[in-house]
């Protein structure tokens, strides 16, 4: 598959946090906020009679209750991965749960790789519930990257899909469950 037809999205913020902490030889894949943004401005424009109504209303408020809303269901829905030698690292560079967790390799029993059921998230133009849940001895943690999708040709809006995540996985011995295909 070539990769130059691809859009090629990133999110430098990524790249920043992973920079800081000197783990500048990672394949990062991203779930970048800005496909939401771009979304957002598209469905806003074709419904820009009703968006300037708001605008000068009493209920202009809840023009910017709805954005902010749509704002914090994505940044917690938009998980970044970066895989290294020996760890798999989840990042999430939005306000307000901006963080970057770290799985040794050797630590993680199993990865599965879904989507959710629920689909209310449209409401706000997310448009995707992929996740990730990491499975260890003690835990299993889900991370949602709703802008890292399966790979659909040319069509992606990221480089790296969910397919390539899930094979350089299987490369490194990590046991992967791959359920987005089922749906």
């Amino acid at each position: 598959m070539d990769t130059k037809d691809k859009i090629g999205l990133k999110d430098k913020r990524v790249d920043k946090m992973l920079f800081v902490r000197n783990l500048v030889d990672t394949d990062i894949y991203y779930s970048p906020m800005v496909a939401w943004l771009f979304f957002l401005v598209v469905v806003l424009a074709i419904a820009h009679g009703l968006v300037f109504q708001l605008a000068f209303s009493k209920y202009f408020p809840l023009l910017i209750l709805y954005i902010l809303g749509g704002y914090t269901v994505c940044a917690f829905l938009n998980n970044s991965f970066a895989l290294t030698q020996d760890a798999l690292i989840v990042i999430n560079p939005n306000f307000p749960f901006r963080q970057v967790k770290t799985y040794p390799l050797s630590d993680i029993r199993q990865i599965t790789i879904d989507k959710s059921k629920w689909k209310w998230h449209f409401a706000f133009c997310i448009f995707g519930s992929n996740y990730i849940a990491i499975q260890t001895a003690d835990d299993t943690k889900k991370y949602f990257c709703v802008g890292l999708e399966l790979d659909a040709y040319d069509e992606n809006l990221t480089e790296k899909t969910m397919d390539s995540f899930q094979d350089n996985l299987k490369g490194k011995g990590i046991q992967t469950v791959f359920k987005l295909d089922k749906h």
